[in-house]
């Protein structure tokens, strides 16, 4: 039996004028991941996307210091959703805990 193994791997390099953070979380965006998916080949499996195409994807960014701003807001959330999702885990992990001793 022959297997056969691919890697395509695409840098995304931020320009001078682009704060990494904020081009971090702009990939994320849906606007971003909508663009993705419009250039992406559809019956290729995995998915996949075309060197040139991803050269082509639209990236709007507002001035360095906007940018900073919006990076920093947007981290700030992340780091509470980590938070919050990690006190949820921890809650419920307790309930289940209270759950077994009482049902024991």
């Amino acid at each position: 039996m022959l297997t056969i193994y691919t890697v395509s791997l695409a840098l995304l390099k931020p320009l001078n004028d682009i704060n990494g953070l904020f081009l971090t979380q702009f990939i994320n965006s849906e606007i971003f991941q909508k663009e993705i998916w419009s250039k992406s080949i559809h019956v290729a499996f995995p998915k996949k996307i075309n060197l040139g195409d991803i050269g082509k994807l639209k990236i709007i960014y507002p001035i360095s210091e906007e940018q900073t701003k919006i990076a920093d807001f947007l981290s700030a959330i992340d780091k509470q959703i980590e938070t919050v999702s990690s006190k949820i885990q921890k809650t419920e992990k307790y309930k289940k805990g209270l759950l077994q001793q009482m049902f024991v």
